[in-house]
């Protein structure tokens, strides 16, 4: 039997499976629900309104990750039992969109209850990432990872899309629920390491690896310990900035290519997956390359191609709506798995489940919060504007990756996972 632990393959497979499964509800409420609201004429300060609510739920995973670091089924596997129970989650509320009205309330609630399910299963995912790779493949592995997310969104976008558009609310639900059963096969198929059940009923048992946890206090204290280093504080800042400026276009751009440049929603969701297949492939391609430099430099170049992206906007996306979209798309996926590697070498194996989750966390909050600010300025500043600020934020982002860096070269005994953490020539060979 094929367990993810002794398979390279199928690790990157499984990985970027159940990733698709998160893509897919944030293609569904942060472009195709919104795109089709500007079509229904709804405000544009309800509409950022809807998208930092649904968003809002992946700021929360913090919560669930010290519970899967201190409860889990050890017998099914260390990560495992709350990703099938997630996933299953998945299904029926996606479900219930069959039973609801096409209402701002009841489609926030349900999605935020969405995206409360699919954050928890990000959560259970990447602590099993960081549990079962090695750290050679991380970076490529995080390329595989958000290349299945980002064609989860492609899916989510466009073929929820157009389930809403032209047959509606419950149909896609449907549509996303059945996507949500093809992803659930995957986790009742492999186990993560030899010996282990498949489910509670069967055979096997926990494996020595699986047993090693730590009791709740010192679980705070080494979580603290690792955050409150001056590299850690950095790449969070560098996190809250970047990922806010991202909140502000992802709010803005289905209210002006729908409202103002009058592009049919389904065109929109349209570009928004083809810009999430070629970040995918792309990513893909060139993850070996970001392995090579370090994740360090890799995120370091991605950085400067979000600032170089968020401040054309501006210029460019009123005369080339598809190609503004697409090279967002794909600075934000290179962006993220260029940071995601960084944070996995920052984790302690101990903590790996908190301490990344805290990481994401901010990120996926400070989403929400630039989807916020859109909301409440949107009445008083026009779309052009809000774009300089979103390329204000990127740009403040990557300064505080460069001092990152000053700080990490003056510093080359700095530890952060009892390895050295610079970023320099001798790691990059």
């Amino acid at each position: 039997m094929i367990t993810l632990a002794q398979s390279r393959t199928w690790r990157f497979i499984n990985l970027a499976v159940l990733y698709s499964a998160q893509g897919v509800p944030n293609g569904l409420f942060t472009v195709a629900v919104p795109s089709w609201m500007a079509t229904q004429d709804y405000a544009t300060a309800a509409i950022a309104s809807f998208i930092g609510i649904v968003t809002l739920p992946w700021s929360l995973k913090l919560l669930a990750a010290p519970l899967m670091d201190r409860f889990t089924f050890l017998d099914m596997g260390f990560r495992r039992p709350w990703i099938l129970a997630a996933q299953f989650s998945l299904i029926l509320t996606f479900l219930q969109f069959g039973w609801i009205p096409e209402d701002l309330i009841w489609m926030s609630s349900l999605g935020a209850l969405a995206n409360t399910f699919a954050a928890t299963q990000d959560v259970a995912v990447d602590g099993m990432a960081i549990d079962i790779l090695p750290e050679k493949d991380r970076a490529t592995a995080n390329a595989f990872m958000f290349g299945g997310q980002y064609l989860g969104r492609g899916i989510g976008a466009s073929g929820g899309g157009y389930a809403l558009t032209y047959l509606g609310l419950a149909e896609a639900g449907f549509f996303a629920a059945a996507y949500m059963l093809i992803v659930l096969s995957f986790p009742l198929m492999f186990l993560e390491r030899p010996g282990e059940k498949r489910l509670p009923w069967s055979q096997g048992r926990a494996t020595q690896r699986a047993l090693k946890k730590l009791n709740s206090l010192a679980l705070i204290k080494k979580t603290g310990s690792m955050l409150i280093l001056p590299a850690s504080v950095l790449l969070i800042l560098n996190q809250f900035t970047g990922a806010a400026a991202i909140g502000i276009c992802v709010a803005l751009l289905p209210v002006y290519t729908v409202k103002e440049l009058a592009i049919a929603n389904t065109d929109f969701n349209d570009f928004n997956a083809i810009g999430a297949l070629i970040g995918a492939v792309f990513g893909v391609l060139i993850a070996p390359f970001f392995d090579r430099i370090s994740a360090y430099r890799a995120h370091w170049y991605t950085s400067a191609f979000l600032v170089v992206v968020v401040a054309a906007l501006p210029l460019t996306v009123s005369d080339y709506p598809l190609a503004s979209i697409v090279a967002l798309t794909v600075a934000s996926q290179l962006t993220v798995i260029t940071v995601i590697a960084t944070m996995m070498k920052f984790c302690h194996p101990t903590v790996a489940a908190t301490q990344f989750a805290i990481y994401m966390a901010l990120g996926n909050l400070s989403t929400s919060i630039g989807t916020f600010t859109y909301a409440g300025i949107s009445n008083w500043v026009d779309y052009s504007d809000s774009l300089w600020l979103a390329a204000t934020l990127a740009t403040s982002g990557f300064i505080f990756w460069a001092v990152l860096g000053r700080y990490l070269d003056s510093a080359p005994d700095t530890s952060l996972t009892h390895e050295s953490a610079h970023p320099g020539p001798r790691q990059s060979r």
